[in-house]
């Protein structure tokens, strides 16, 4: 089974970097003795931390081949898009957790896009506001993971993947938050989910050895989540329908989404419109020659 976790992690380094945070989570996973615990052996701090670097070994091995190999072949490991200081970043970080946890909590009105801009001044609505409310919601995820190892597991989970897409220097603004960077922390989110419904109607009737009304909840919820998906899939059934709703959802109409609902019309056959949008783009932004090309 190890040998089988490395290949897949070799794998998955290799198909995008976010997979490192797998060290991470393995790391969380063993301090909180998952799936068994170490031993007596690995009582005390030191001893415990010596044992987990033992087991991480491998994955520590593979991840600094990695990093090795990226940062020679792209001259770094990473290049920024964003011409922004870290004190922008830490502004933007703020708003930015808000709205992944309201996707988390209520994924609806979802979109390929959302532009969200760079905060580069700290407001009350931008910056405090979201602050305090990650602060009470940190608060109470770390009182619950004190007294609870798969809550604890769970919010790794929640919480790690999405700590590289955090750096949003990487990406140009109004195009850094994404409803895929969830996919992951969905998985933590889940079992945080699941932790609240078995806490449901446990004296409930049982059916199947579970209680009747954790079933009926689930059930709501899945049925839920089904119309959700119905509704909001309806923009992803076409190019055109897709990057026609993406460029309506940037409030400054960024030229790269422009592009491409540009192009799709262009092949759709629809030239009228999209040579008009090609003209605006020009106008927006002259140097993009691929606009003049088509």
């Amino acid at each position: 089974w190890l040998a089988a976790s490395l290949v897949l992690y070799t794998l998955a380094l290799l198909t995008k970097e976010t997979a490192i945070v797998l060290v991470l989570i393995v790391a969380a996973s063993l301090w909180l003795d998952f799936p068994v615990p170490l031993g007596p052996a690995t009582r005390g701090f030191a001893r415990k931390v010596w044992r987990i670097l033992k087991n991480l070994r491998p994955f520590l091995t593979i991840t600094g081949a990695y990093l090795i190999v990226r940062v020679a072949v792209l001259n770094g490991f990473s290049h920024p898009a964003a011409e922004i200081s870290w004190f922008t970043v830490l502004l933007t970080w703020p708003s930015l957790l808000v709205f992944y946890l309201r996707l988390l909590v209520w994924p609806v009105g979802l979109s390929p896009f959302y532009g969200l801009q760079f905060v580069t001044f700290p407001s009350l609505t931008n910056t405090m506001l979201p602050l305090s409310l990650l602060a009470l919601i940190g608060l109470g995820l770390w009182k619950w993971a004190s007294v609870s190892r798969p809550a604890a597991l769970a919010i790794t989970w929640m919480i790690c993947p999405i700590l590289p897409v955090l750096n949003v220097q990487v990406f140009g603004n109004g195009n850094f938050a994404h409803n895929r960077y969830l996919y992951l922390p969905c998985a933590g989110f889940a079992m945080l989910v699941a932790l609240v419904l078995r806490r449901i109607g446990i004296t409930a009737q049982n059916l199947a050895a579970i209680s009747s009304v954790q079933i009926g909840v689930t059930v709501g919820l899945a049925l839920m989540l089904m119309l959700a998906i119905d509704v909001e899939d309806r923009y992803y059934a076409t190019d055109i329908a897709f990057y026609s709703y993406a460029y309506s959802r940037m409030g400054h109409k960024d030229e790269v989404i422009g592009m491409d609902y540009a192009n799709a019309l262009a092949e759709q056959g629809d030239f009228g419109r999209a040579a008009e949008l090609y003209r605006k783009l020009i106008q927006a932004q002259p140097e993009m020659w691929r606009s003049e090309e088509r």
